[in-house]
């Protein structure tokens, strides 16, 4: 809540809503919200935030506070940096895809991972992408045989993601999951 909290003090174009998990648990679920902390990263007014998908579980601190901050930058913008390709996927994706990316605070390579998640997300409705932090949830890491980050769950397990690749092969994991 610190963290959130300062963020909130550096703009007035970033605002925080908190729901208490255990007692708003209606709330909580609308945005997502399964693993304390749980962060979503909304648009919309502050009365009822829009959830679009993008998510941290787990205090974001280290490399993670970077894909923090250009998750919030990339959802107020509305834009993604996505290639053509992956857009053309996400245009025509008729059925939903979780994307668990596994990370930790001291590496490197998981904001992009993250955030190529994140932004596939803001594309689709149907994608959901969160960011897990394996350190703070490691019966979680434990169940998705995480043994190095970052890791992608594809569809709670179905298929996975290992290491911060390009987003073309990303896609095509993707693909192999879902049958497209």
């Amino acid at each position: 809540m610190e963290l959130l909290t300062d963020l909130t003090k550096l703009t007035p174009s970033i605002h925080l809503v908190h729901y208490d998990i255990k007692v708003e648990t209606d709330k909580a679920r609308k945005y997502g919200a399964y693993l304390t902390p749980f962060i979503s990263v909304a648009k919309g007014a502050v009365e009822e935030p829009v959830d679009v998908g993008v998510h941290f579980a787990g205090i974001p601190v280290g490399h993670e506070f970077s894909a923090l901050i250009s998750s919030i930058l990339m959802v107020s913008k509305g834009k993604t940096n996505l290639i053509p390709e992956t857009q053309d996927f996400l245009r025509n994706l008729d059925h939903p895809i979780d994307l668990q990316v596994f990370s930790t605070p001291t590496c490197p390579y998981c904001p992009w991972a993250i955030s190529l998640a994140h932004q596939m997300a803001l594309e689709n409705s149907l994608v959901t992408a969160t960011s897990i932090e394996a350190l703070e949830f490691p019966d979680l890491a434990q169940q998705y045989n995480v043994s190095g980050v970052p890791h992608t769950a594809v569809n709670f397990g179905a298929g996975h993601i290992l290491g911060a690749i390009p987003e073309q092969k990303f896609l095509e994991e993707i693909r192999k999951v879902v049958g497209c």
